[in-house]
């Protein structure tokens, strides 16, 4: 592909993807089609399925690019944190709290079509948005297709001694047990206080478990 080309791809790409984003901000997401998109940038759906495999391969865009700030937050507490307990406890707080707030979005990137590769999805996204904060993200893995819990946080802390290493499979289990079961009751739930209340219970199981398998360097504020 030349490079004129591959700059129409991306511009045409990002076209579709913003315009899809205002229209699901201003509607709903599940209201996201193909026919009300190409009606509103006047183009057919042959030319967006030109630029995007199917509409999956759509949405999986339109899911990442709600996700700005929960990655520009992850990209803060890598900054400032106490150790590296510390910081996984502080990456699954917004990992709840973005998942209470986008609960679709984190389905279509964890549970959506298997077909669709994110890592490939993700190297074309970093094309068009270049200075996002995806870009490079070390927590990213964090929400890899299928695999929630596969975090750098948790082999930090195996590393530094602060969690034992034969509790990693059961911590794994654990928290794709909690976040699952989340991404489902904040699919369901629409009232702002009961919103409330899953965040504060499932950051509380966060907590609990951390202290069921902590060493007991993991107590002390080392790095």
């Amino acid at each position: 592909m030349t490079e004129k080309h591959n700059i129409k791809r991306i511009t045409m790409m990002r076209q579709f993807i913003d315009t899809a984003f205002q229209m699901a901000q201003e509607e709903n997401f599940e209201a996201l089609t193909v026919r009300n998109l190409a009606a509103k940038t006047n183009y057919n759906s042959s030319t967006i399925y030109y630029y995007f495999s199917n509409f999956d391969n759509l949405l999986t865009f339109v899911a990442l690019k709600y996700l700005s700030e929960f990655f520009k937050e992850l990209w803060y507490i890598e900054q400032n944190y106490v150790n590296s307990i510390d910081l996984f406890v502080k990456t699954f707080k917004i990992l709840i709290k973005y998942v209470i707030k986008y609960p679709q979005q984190f389905q279509i990137l964890l549970l959506g079509n298997d077909e669709i590769i994110l890592e490939e999805v993700l190297k074309i996204y970093y094309q068009i948005y270049p200075d996002g904060h995806i870009r490079e993200h070390t927590s990213f893995p964090m929400i890899k297709r299928g695999n929630i819990t596969s975090i750098p946080t948790l082999e930090l802390c195996i590393s530094h001694g602060h969690i034992k290493a034969k509790s990693r499979d059961k911590i794994l289990e654990l928290m794709e047990s909690i976040f699952y079961t989340l991404i489902k009751k904040a699919l369901t739930t629409t009232d702002d206080e009961g919103l409330l209340d899953i965040e504060n219970r499932y950051n509380e199981y966060v907590r609990l478990f951390i202290q069921c398998y902590k060493t007991p360097l993991g107590i002390l504020h080392t790095p």
